[in-house]
């Protein structure tokens, strides 16, 4: 009589979220005889396949372990896994593991540029937004006291699938909205967030150049002195201040007045 010895899973596939690209790996380890084979099932939409492990099965005289490791996952890999340990004509099936695989980030990064103040400022970022499991966007600007997230009334979203664009704007903008910004994709997979990052990006605002005073019309006496002053703001940098006389023709008989 032979009898068939087999305890239980001591290791089994959990519920696992991938980027596209990146690797993963499922595990399970069943107690028994060393005889003991295991067997991958795969379930999407109720159509069963069996894939091959990458690493084979690992036999002891008290477990048998088995890897299923995906080097580059790809949409077409999310699904339900569970393993199955064989020993004659006894199964004994793991828990199920559901593998989701998305496709997600930044895919494009916001750029740097300058508004005049009292423009409408604004900065743009795309986001991979999956159909299932869509992207929650906000923009982050830098401070001194750490990141401050911006108030949602100053985000637009185009929420469109595969791709999204989250823009950032500001009406009449001022200095105060100058800074360093950078926008952030959340998603959520089984209860957990995945967040992802652009590169941060400056927004100027800049003064226009503004005379704030006109030179008066006087009248000197020969041979006194008088110094001319004008006075600029702005932001861009004022390289040179040209000085021009204009002088007035005199009629030959005519005195200047």
């Amino acid at each position: 009589e032979v009898k068939v010895y087999v305890l239980g899973y001591s290791e089994q596939p959990e519920n696992t979220f991938s980027e596209v690209g990146v690797a993963l790996t499922l595990s399970c380890t069943v107690q028994g005889d060393a005889g003991t084979t295991i067997t991958w099932t795969k379930t999407v939409e109720g159509v069963e396949s069996n894939p091959t492990p990458e690493t084979p099965t690992f036999p002891t005289s008290l477990e048998t372990s088995s890897e299923l490791r995906i080097s580059s996952a790809q949409l077409s890999d999310s699904g339900s896994y569970k393993c199955s340990a064989n020993f004659g004509a006894t199964t004994v099936e793991s828990t199920v593991a559901t593998v989701t695989v998305l496709d997600i980030g930044i895919s494009e990064d916001p750029v740097k540029i300058g508004f005049l103040a009292g423009e409408d400022a604004s900065l743009s970022c795309k986001v991979k937004n999956p159909t299932d499991n869509p992207a929650t966007v906000s923009w982050i600007l830098a401070t001194a006291n750490g990141d401050e997230v911006v108030e949602d009334q100053y985000i637009q979203w185009a929420n469109e699938s595969p791709v999204g664009t989250s823009t950032l704007v500001y009406d009449s903008a001022t200095h105060d909205n100058a800074g360093v910004y950078k926008c952030k994709a959340d998603y959520t997979v089984d209860g957990k967030t995945y967040s992802r990052e652009s590169t941060p990006v400056d927004l100027f605002i800049r003064e226009l150049q503004q005379k704030l005073d006109e030179i008066a019309l006087v009248k000197l006496p020969a041979d006194t002195t008088k110094v001319f002053t004008c006075t600029y703001k702005g932001d861009d940098g004022i390289e040179n201040i040209k000085w021009n006389l204009k002088k007035k023709k005199v009629p030959t008989g005519q005195k200047l007045r």
